[in-house]
């Protein structure tokens, strides 16, 4: 497989303002005019590197399928917010957190890749969008506000994480426990947490870390064990690849930023999606006595879920997002009147395992490209 040729000068100049934080957006230089083309946003913490192994990755396996594949570095990238840390915060921390959310990224973002992208392609190629973890909440924003009306997506395949939100029970603990919000009053300056310099992290943080029972999280001596105390175990080592069992796959993960970080502890605590610093202390089977109105509920609109092929990926062994979140979005859409939609559910694997499992290639990889696959003939025999 080629390298991704880099279009960060094409997300400069479709932008109608200066950019806030420093994108990067590649493109698979492989495929045929015409082709079909796909935009692929990583998690919260990672890069569109986890993409490309093991073997080609996921980009490489949609490539060999036709596919014209570009890949997104969004805020939430490594290598987007290691560029931005390395700067004083514009504004001062507070302003900063509020620019490292999920709706500043479906707002800015999301629109200014698929408009590169159109860019490049024209009007008439298919479009699809593959989003993973956290960017399948911030793609499913995108959706409910009406984003990408405008650029013609006609399907869309969210890999565990939609909407709704579960976490599993000592994850749980930690959100309860408002670790991350105790951070902020002990340490008011700190912008991110980087799971490959512990030492650094703040000593509220680090001093959870160090009391924390060592069997809950994984084997010491790499990345891996400050990895599953901040987001629990994404993987394990043995149900990896082999290309990715002999390596190390510390390049593929970096810090992850404060706005992030406590916006997923309001979803965990909340159960579903909601603007930056919306109230989270409340009872979801409560929800719809919430008025129709409320900021709380921004979010909560499918009616542009309705007009797309929408397939659900989920690993029921997935430690970061237990998969009830995949599943309370799929009740969601079905409930909603979104015919075009369909779950997976892969049960032997954690979520970084649907990427670089030893069977992604055969069990997962596959449901992706039919998630991509024909979606105006989906649409249609769900109308009938």
């Amino acid at each position: 497989m080629s390298e991704p040729s880099d279009y960060s000068n094409i997300l400069s100049e479709v932008s109608s303002r200066p950019l806030e934080v420093p994108l990067r957006l590649r493109r698979l230089e492989c495929a045929s005019k015409g082709a079909p083309a796909v935009l692929i946003l990583h998690g919260g913490n990672t890069c569109s590197d986890i993409y490309t192994v093991p073997k080609g990755g996921l980009a490489g396996y949609l490539a060999g399928a036709g596919y014209d594949v570009w890949l997104l570095d969004w805020r939430a990238s490594r290598h987007v917010l290691e560029e931005v840390l390395k700067k004083p915060p514009r504004g001062g921390e507070r302003a900063e957190r509020r620019e490292f959310t999920i709706e500043r990224a479906a707002d800015i973002d999301v629109p200014l890749a698929l408009a590169a992208v159109r860019k490049e392609i024209g009007d008439e190629p298919r479009l699809g969008v593959v989003a993973w973890c956290l960017s399948g909440a911030v793609v499913s924003v995108a959706i409910a506000r009406g984003v990408l009306e405008a650029f013609g997506v006609s399907s869309v395949v969210l890999m565990t994480l939609g909407l709704f939100s579960e976490t599993t029970w000592n994850g749980w603990l930690k959100a309860e426990d408002y670790l991350l919000e105790r951070v902020l009053r002990s340490a008011p300056r700190c912008r991110a947490i980087d799971p490959g310099a512990p030492d650094g992290w703040p000593p509220v943080f680090h001093g959870v870390y160090e009391r924390y029972p060592r069997a809950w999280l994984a084997s010491e001596g790499d990345i891996l064990h400050p990895l599953s105390f901040m987001v629990e175990p994404p993987y394990s080592k043995e149900r990896l690849d082999a290309e990715l069992q002999t390596r190390s796959v510390s390049e593929f993960f970096g810090p992850l930023h404060l706005g992030f970080y406590l916006q997923c502890g309001q979803m965990v605590r909340r159960g579903f999606v909601a603007p930056f610093g919306a109230p989270d202390v409340i009872d979801r089977t409560r929800l719809e006595a919430v008025p129709a109105g409320d900021p709380m509920r921004a979010f909560l609109d499918p009616t542009h879920f309705r007009n797309k092929r929408i397939t659900l990926i989920g690993a029921a062994q997935n430690r970061v997002w237990h998969r009830d979140s995949i599943d309370l979005m799929y009740e969601w859409l079905r409930n909603n009147d979104c015919r075009n939609c369909e779950k997976v559910v892969r049960t032997d694997y954690n979520i970084m395992e649907l990427l670089w499992g030893a069977g992604a290639q055969e069990d997962v990889f596959p449901v992706v490209a039919d998630g991509l696959d024909d979606p105006y003939g989906a649409v249609r025999r769900a109308a009938e």
